[in-house]
């Protein structure tokens, strides 16, 4: 269960690293780039709702998303185990690439 927990948290703080890697990267023109949303959800959502509140919609949908799948009692451990490693090392990939790109561009 200790994993479990482990996990989540590990998530949450790679959902809201993702937040402030695509605020930083996307709020603003950057001049001789232009930068994206490659996820077509994520883009919908910023294109609907602005970019901030799309941001937040998408966050707390994927944070609800992962404490539902640590809390259920539906899956079984070794498959909650699998997903939530499967969701920390896409996400930390996200996060990675968002921040290698910042770099790239030279806002971090």
């Amino acid at each position: 269960m200790r994993l479990i927990w482990f996990l989540t948290v590990t998530h949450i703080a790679l959902q809201l690293a993702d937040f402030y890697t695509t605020w930083a990267s996307l709020h603003q023109p950057i001049p001789g780039w232009e930068v994206l949303e490659i996820n077509p959800i994520s883009a919908l959502l910023f294109e609907w709702l602005g970019l901030v509140p799309g941001l937040i919609l998408d966050t707390t949908l994927g944070i609800a998303l992962i404490v539902f799948i640590a809390r259920t009692r539906r899956l079984n451990h070794r498959w909650r185990i699998g997903v939530l490693v499967s969701l920390v090392l896409f996400t930390a990939y996200v996060v990675v690439n968002n921040y290698l790109n910042m770099v790239k561009i030279g806002i971090a």
